[in-house]
This record gives structure tokens, C-alpha cells and sequence, in this order.
């Protein structure tokens, strides 16, 4: 072992990713190098250095995008971080990587926390674990967890995400709706697979409920859902890209595939894949005025669910073609629909689902 006291950089060609000295101070060992990667390093500027991704916050709308970063400082301090990863730094020469994560997530990728590696060949930057939105929606938290990629060549980041949308939503209204669509004929099955529920229970109820809950559900069918999963609506299998098209103002993350699985709404199993469309809008934070839109389009029943952020204020609009939804929803007495600074009605005007349906070339 040696100890190594002074300052250290990354060794590639990336130019993405700007190299940056940071502060060394630990005890190497020359045959198996691993160095310590904290969330607090900074570089010999003094400026914090992450690894994973960002959003750019800015007032010119053209510069609001996800960017990369590999132990670099950010664009800006104030730019939110969408993920990152700290432990421990390796290059592993069998995938020509650079890898950070925790000891036990650099033996097996399973485990709980966060990961990150830079392809030093192709400067792809791969990692999973924990996602932040970097969204500002008040009383209305939305937790990921789930894959995340960027892809130098068509400077695009993407991500397969399981994600809690935790609003103040009546209970017995999502539950209803949950058993209304379970029974949809022609609706497949969850897939563990191609979705990261298992990894967002890992990361929110640990090994052994996650354990608990794929063998229930792959070898008797059973529906069991650890309480730290349970939401207003819980989905899995949403696949986000970034969304930066020149010719509109809008930018953020946008679904790119037809369907997603619903896990649960508060607490009423359903592990079921739905036709379902995500739009999730970055404005600046000096506007504050982030925003989603959420669409579940079965044959007869749609429903579209539409938030926006007016300073500290947030309001949901439900569209649906359900009558027994949208009765159910105007039977709420107003001051039961306002819980805080989040206030939830039904929208007649089909001007939020247009412009909405128009992010996706329709």
C-alpha cells in the first residue's frame, strides 16, 4: 500500500467530459487501484466534482438539457442532478471502464446503490440506481429508480425507470380504478424482466422483500407489494429519452414506448401493462413552472392526467372518457380535492391532452 496525498485526474479522450484534478488523500494499493469518491470532492479550483448527469438550468431555453459528467464540475452549482454515484473509482480493463460505486455494487451490480461507468472507447456513460427527476413539483413527489444511459453519438440521454407518483389523490378513487383495469381483458402480464421493479425494491424495501415479492409473483401469481412501493400509482417499465426538439419550447423527458406496467395505486396490486404516454417538462428554476403529463388510453377507458407547478401552487387535471371516473372525481367536494397547495378536478377542455398528444407527433 502507498498513500498517495495531492491530486488525480482521469486518464481518456472523452471530450464530453471534462477532466478535471481533483484532491487525493488515501492509501493506494498499486496492484489493485480503488479510489475513494465522495459526494463533497472538489477539484483543485475548489468547484465540486460529480459523475453521472445533470440538468443545465438556465433561462435560455435552448440550453435546458440532461448533460454528462465523469468526476467534472458542474455547468452550473445550481444545476439539479438527475444521478450520480460515489465509493469507490476502478478502471476495469476487460469492459474498458471507468466504474464508481460502493464496494459491494462494484461486486455485484444487484446490490443496493447507485453505479456509474464511462466507456473509454465509445465515452457512453451507463449507470443505475436511484434517479432524480431533477423536477421541482411541490406537494407531488415523484421517486425513480431504474437504468440510465447517454449516448455521445446522438447526444441523448435514456432511461428505464420504476417510479412512485405520491400525490394526495383520493385512496378509495385510485383503488377503484385499479380494480376496474386489472380485469381488462388482453392486458399482459408485468414483466420482471424488461422492467426495474425488482432493483426499485431493492433500493426502497431491501434484498429480502424484493426477494419476497418476484417469487410470489413468478411462482404463484400472487400480487404482494412491500408498503415502501405503495403510491398514489406506482409504474414501472416507463421508458423516458430526452426530449430537446428545436422547433418547439418545450424540453424534458418523454416516453418512447407504447406501453408501461401499473405495479400499484395505493396499495391495490394490478401487474398489469397498460398503453400509457409520460411527458415530463424542465423549465428554469426561475420560472418554476415544472410540469407532467400522464396518459392511460385502454379502448374506452382513457384517462390523462395533466400537473403543472404556478409558483408553490400545483393543479391536476384529469381528462377521461370514464363517466364513473369522472362522477366519482366531481362527487369529491372541493375542499377535499385541495390538500395543501395541491388541488386535483376534472377538466371538460381538451386543449392540455392536444397539446400534450402533440409531443408525440399526433
Amino acid at each position: 500500500t502507498i498513500i498517495f496525498k495531492g491530486s488525480t485526474r482521469m486518464n481518456h479522450n472523452c471530450t464530453k467530459y471534462p477532466r478535471s484534478w481533483f484532491a487525493l488523500d488515501a492509501n493506494i494499493d498499486p496492484a489493485n487501484i480503488q479510489i475513494p469518491i465522495s459526494a463533497t470532492m472538489k477539484n483543485t479550483e475548489g468547484k465540486t466534482v460529480v459523475a453521472g448527469l445533470a440538468w443545465r438550468d438556465s433561462k435560455t431555453l435552448d440550453s435546458l438539457k440532461i448533460y454528462p459528467v465523469f468526476l467534472s464540475p458542474l455547468q452550473n452549482t445550481a444545476d439539479p442532478i438527475v444521478m450520480s454515484a460515489t465509493g469507490i473509482l476502478q478502471y476495469n480493463a476487460d469492459t474498458k471502464e471507468f466504474q464508481i460505486a460502493s464496494p459491494d455494487k462494484l461486486l455485484n451490480r444487484g446490490e443496493i446503490g447507485s453505479y456509474i461507468s464511462l466507456h473509454t472507447e465509445t465515452c457512453a456513460l451507463n449507470g443505475d440506481g436511484k434517479i432524480n427527476l431533477g423536477l421541482d413539483y411541490g406537494d407531488v413527489k415523484v421517486d425513480a429508480v431504474g437504468i440510465v444511459n447517454y449516448d455521445p453519438k446522438k447526444n441523448e440521454t435514456s432511461m428505464n425507470i420504476t417510479a412512485k407518483f405520491n400525490m394526495p389523490l383520493d385512496k378509495s378513487l385510485m383503488q377503484d380504478l385499479s380494480t376496474k383495469l386489472v380485469v381488462v381483458e388482453g392486458l399482459k402480464p408485468l414483466d420482471f424482466n424488461s422492467t426495474t421493479i425488482e432493483q426499485a425494491a431493492v433500493e426502497w424495501a431491501g434484498r429480502e422483500a424484493a426477494d419476497k415479492m418476484k417469487s410470489a409473483y413468478t411462482i404463484n401469481g400472487e400480487m404482494k407489494i412491500p408498503k415502501e412501493m405503495e403510491s398514489a400509482l406506482t409504474i414501472t417499465g416507463l421508458k423516458l429519452v430526452s426530449f430537446e426538439p428545436r422547433n418547439m419550447l418545450e424540453k424534458g423527458l418523454i416516453s418512447n414506448m407504447e406501453n408501461a406496467a401499473i405495479v400499484t395505486m395505493y396499495g391495490k396490486p394490478m401487474f398489469k401493462m397498460v398503453p400509457m404516454k409520460a411527458f415530463f417538462q424542465q423549465t428554469s428554476s426561475e420560472v418554476a413552472e415544472d410540469k407532467f403529463g400522464l396518459q392511460i388510453n385502454i379502448p374506452t377507458l382513457d384517462y390523462y392526467f395533466d400537473y403543472s407547478m404556478d409558483k408553490k401552487d400545483g393543479l391536476l387535471r384529469i381528462i377521461s372518457g370514464d363517466p364513473d371516473f369522472v362522477n366519482a372525481v366531481n362527487g369529491i367536494k372541493n375542499d377535499k380535492r385541495k390538500i395543501k397547495n395541491f388541488t386535483y378536478q376534472i377538466e371538460t377542455g381538451s386543449i392540455y391532452l392536444s397539446k400534450f398528444l402533440r409531443y408525440f407527433g399526433k
